[in-house]
């Protein structure tokens, strides 16, 4: 099983900011879990990375990047002191997350088939097609936590003055 993990120093900002409470930045934690989930399938269903840039088209096959057997786009979450994890069931999320070239290692070629057509190869190119953001959120994801953590404050505000 391989792990993704996407701490954010800016979330983690937002959570103390906003957090009077444990009980509030825990219900931020969970919240901000739930979206990062959401904002995955999301990415899946629009063929495109967390950033808004399509994923690279099929080469070898028909159909959608990705979205042959649906696995990939089942992420697990866990909540950390500082937010979340993101963890895919699958030993092979990471190489389409960066990338990868693929060679024989016992043989001559990468014998394969697809769709009952059979492919020999020197090596295979998978190319780069982003789950989950690294490094910063990007506005798509960005504003999805801005909504669900506004929402959360705006209730927990009114719930105080009452």
């Amino acid at each position: 099983m391989r792990v993704i993990r996407s701490d954010s120093a800016k979330l983690q900002g937002l959570i103390n900011t906003l957090s009077q409470t444990d009980a509030l930045s825990l219900r931020m934690r969970q919240e901000a879990a739930v979206e990062a989930r959401k904002q995955v399938r999301r990415g899946f269903a629009e063929g495109r990375d967390p950033y808004g840039r399509p994923w690279a088209a099929l080469k070898i096959r028909s159909g959608a990047p990705l979205r042959d057997t649906g696995k990939l786009a089942e992420y697990t979450v866990a909540l950390t002191p500082n937010g979340f994890t993101l963890t895919s069931g699958t030993d092979y999320a990471a190489t389409h997350q960066y990338g990868a070239v693929i060679v024989p290692v016992r043989a001559k070629w990468l014998t394969f088939s697809v769709d009952g057509q059979w492919f020999r190869l020197k090596k295979a190119v998978i190319p780069k097609r982003q789950m989950v953001p690294e490094g910063t959120w990007g506005d798509i994801w960005t504003e999805a936590f801005t909504q669900r953590f506004e929402t959360i404050v705006s209730d927990w505000a009114g719930q105080r003055a009452a």
